[in-house]
């Protein structure tokens, strides 16, 4: 129903049992103008007329219970708001189902969702929002209270969001996920005319209380930049005695539990390690590149047993500077390089290494289905994958090896090939 009086045109659904209702009107004077809604239980369903099944399944008990004010001042062109109520969202939207339950107001300058609480069979969050449109900054509490992921454990945290003169922090006391935690999560983002700039720090506490560990505190820090007009991100990521057990922990309360129980096994095995390193990453959605200055792994109960490595590439091509690993009394060194042909997508890399004092130096490709190494000591081989099978040669000669205080020479001429449907063929020269 429309009316007009004294200016004002108004507009309203008839009431009755219908569970939505519009009021809106409209000064032609002053250009202010209001508008209500109101649903009490109200499903989209009831006002879309189709027969798409699958629409149809997918918004059926779909309920609205919410009532909504907003105003606008011709004057100023001022816009105030508020709505409330709760929502409830179907199985077949997410699964288990969820009810969520809101209460905002705003006008033209910001939001403020003064409280929300989202809960279902995968767990609940809560909290209160807002957000500033001229400066961009955001302020609030979020509250994750075991939320259930895939695998049946859960995740905890509190969330706080305070601005700050050019932005915003995050922060969170700590982060529980399963039967571990992080401890001080907190971050920066910057929003500054020509970039954003952020940054990232957590810490791993699980260790400190660990006498094997000598109460290492593992520290993972992110910092890095988006520049608005170029569209490039650079980003600089830095790990501090992380723990390989305790990465191996989370990882275990992460994954699907079959994958957990595979994961568990190496729990033990990595608990010694720790490791450390930075690493350098830059694009612009067309390409890629990046820089490890150093990756570091150490034994922390047992000498004599670490892992140094230093690489660049992006993505055409790839360096180690530097690999050094020692076990006991054996020590290998590597470096090289690996080049691919954006035309071709062929593949030639270069290869040096000193292996208990001996040096080696092969080089090789990959071109279509062909993989060919020649190198020192009369190193010739060559890999051909076809449709039926896979053909090919190793020739070497006076090749040496030492393996603990046992000195090896091989030489040999070998062919060898493997039919699809016959199996293997080996000749030994």
């Amino acid at each position: 129903i429309a009316t007009y009086n004294d200016s004002v045109l108004e507009a309203h659904t008839v009431k009755n049992a219908f569970p939505l209702s519009v009021k809106a009107d409209f000064n032609i004077k002053t250009l202010d103008a209001t508008l209500d809604v109101l649903a009490e239980g109200f499903e989209p369903l009831q006002l879309i007329n189709t027969k798409d099944e699958d629409l149809i399944q997918y918004l059926s008990n779909l309920r609205f219970y919410i009532d909504a004010h907003g105003e606008y001042r011709g004057s100023d062109g001022k816009v105030d708001y508020y709505s409330g109520g709760h929502v409830m969202i179907p199985d077949s939207l997410v699964p288990g189902g969820l009810i969520t339950n809101y209460s905002l107001y705003g006008n033209t300058d910001f939001i403020r969702l003064s409280s929300f609480d989202v809960k279902g069979d995968m767990g609940r969050v809560n909290g209160k929002l807002s957000y500033k449109y001229g400066t961009l900054q955001i302020e609030g509490l979020i509250g994750i209270d075991d939320l259930h992921l895939p695998n049946g454990k859960t995740v905890s945290s509190e969330i706080y969001i305070d601005p700050i003169k050019d932005g915003f922090t995050f922060f969170s006391p700590s982060i529980q996920l399963g039967n571990k935690a992080l401890a001080g999560m907190q971050s920066h983002v910057h929003l500054l005319s020509d970039s954003i700039d952020f940054d990232f720090e957590v810490s791993d506490y699980s260790k400190v209380t660990d006498g094997n560990s000598d109460g290492v505190i593992g520290v993972i820090k992110l910092a890095g930049s988006y520049l608005n007009e170029s569209n490039y991100v650079q980003t600089n990521i830095s790990l501090n005695s992380i723990s390989l057990g305790s990465v191996m922990e989370f990882i275990r309360e992460a994954v699907p539990k079959d994958a957990a129980e595979t994961v568990d096994g190496f729990v033990e095995t990595a608990e010694p390690y720790i490791f450390t390193g930075d690493v350098y990453f830059s694009t612009d959605f067309k390409s890629v590149s990046y820089n490890i200055p150093y990756v570091l792994v150490a034994n922390t109960r047992e000498g004599n047993q670490y892992l140094f490595a230093s690489a660049s590439g992006n993505e055409q091509s790839f360096q180690l500077n530097r690999f050094d690993l020692i076990l006991g009394s054996f020590a290998v060194n590597l470096s090289g390089t690996m080049d691919i042909l954006p035309e071709s997508n062929e593949v030639f890399f270069l290869v040096d290494a000193v292996a208990s004092s001996i040096p080696y130096h092969f080089a090789g490709s990959i071109i279509e289905n062909t993989i060919s190494i020649s190198g020192d000591y009369g190193l010739d081989s060559q890999v051909i994958i076809g449709k039926k099978g896979v053909d090919g040669h190793v020739n070497v000669k006076n090749l040496p090896v030492i393996i603990s205080d046992l000195s090896l020479i091989f030489s040999t001429s070998t062919r060898f090939s493997y039919d699809y449907d016959n199996g293997p063929e080996v000749q030994v020269n």
